[in-house]
């Protein structure tokens, strides 16, 4: 049961050297699938598909991570009354992406990459026609580990700024917002390397 406890809340066990360092090794494997899956991180959750190098992999995923963690750090720094350790936010952070490795594991799959490519060339009358069934079965399945992810990166901001309530939440959605779109102009510029 305790074991169900560490992978499902990591970050009451883990310090944050711990989950920096899993963290880590986890971003380093999520750029190798991007580069060798020819997908792109367009943001803190949102990817594509496009042929970069393993430095530029790296570089998004470290981007958005890095907009996100940074965020939420200032966050916490101004609404929490505890000590914050930023190895702590950014390493709970760092790991909480592990819960999106899944998704850019199937989403590398040379089937899945071409369907999602001709889908880019189908008018909305062809979709209507004949619906993308894979894509659709992917989706569904990919909005498990998406809420995962979400689940892992709110649990570890809340626990490493020692944030409840109201305050938590709401700073997380606002941070995550700001994230995401900073993190889309990041990743665009390094894409264009």
């Amino acid at each position: 049961m305790k074991s169900i406890r560490k992978i499902a809340d990591p970050f009451n066990y883990w310090s944050g050297e711990k989950t920096l360092a899993a963290g880590a090794v986890g971003w380093i494997v999520m750029a190798a699938i991007n580069r060798l899956g020819g997908q792109t991180t367009r943001g803190v959750v949102s990817s594509g598909y496009a042929d970069l190098t393993f430095l530029q992999a790296l570089c998004q995923i470290l981007a958005t991570w890095l907009v996100l963690a940074t965020l939420l750090y200032i966050a916490a720094r101004l609404l929490s009354k505890s000590r914050i350790r930023a190895v702590d936010l950014y390493g709970n952070q760092l790991l909480a992406r592990l819960a999106l490795l899944p998704i850019l594991l199937v989403g590398a799959l040379p089937p899945l990459r071409n369907a999602a490519l001709q889908l880019t060339e189908t008018t909305p009358l062809e979709l209507a026609a004949n619906p993308p069934v894979g894509l659709l079965c992917f989706g569904l399945a990919a909005l498990v580990f998406l809420v995962w992810f979400y689940a892992w990166s709110y649990r570890g901001y809340a626990v490493a700024a020692n944030l409840k309530g109201w305050k938590a939440v709401v700073s997380y959605i606002v941070c995550y917002v700001l994230a995401e779109v900073l993190g889309g102009w990041c990743t665009a510029w390094i894409a264009g390397w």
